[in-house]
């Protein structure tokens, strides 16, 4: 059953790339609340989608 499968590593693609973007938009006040720091947002809004 590729089908599936194949939707739901999309699925989880786009999800990334939603938060990731989200990410990148924050704050440093809400970066704080989170725990991370500016430069780990920045690393991780960098990643490309299919990267965990």
């Amino acid at each position: 059953m590729l089908f599936p499968n194949l939707l739901g590593i999309l699925y989880l693609w786009v999800t990334r790339h939603r938060q990731r973007r989200q990410l990148r938009r924050m704050e440093p006040w809400q970066l704080r609340d989170l725990g991370i720091t500016g430069d780990d947002a920045e690393l991780e809004s960098r990643k490309p989608c299919w990267r965990a």
